[in-house]
Formats: C-alpha cells, sequence, structure tokens
C-alpha cells in the first residue's frame, strides 16, 4: 500500500476533531474530552494490512 500509512481508523480525525472542537468551544470540560477520546480509542482496533 502506501508507504507512510498510519493504520488509524478512516474516521478518526473527523470523530477526534469534532471532540476537540467541543472542548475548545467549552461545550466539554478537560474530563469530558478524555473520556470521549479513550471512549473512542477503546472502541476502535488498528489493523495492519499486508502488501
Amino acid at each position: 500500500l502506501i508507504p507512510n500509512y498510519n493504520y488509524m481508523p478512516d474516521d478518526h480525525y473527523a470523530i477526534l476533531g469534532a471532540m476537540f472542537q467541543k472542548y475548545l468551544a467549552g461545550i466539554s470540560n478537560r474530563e469530558e474530552f478524555a473520556k470521549d477520546v479513550e471512549t473512542y480509542w477503546h472502541t476502535k482496533t488498528l489493523t495492519s494490512h499486508s502488501e
């Protein structure tokens, strides 16, 4: 595949970015943001792609 492929889930920028924007806008606090991020990663699986 692509030599520098990072194997992260395809939606991680969109989902985590939205969580970060909520935090920056003051809609969530630091603890809620951390919980959201941890919950996201606990529900995802990193997979390697063989060539």
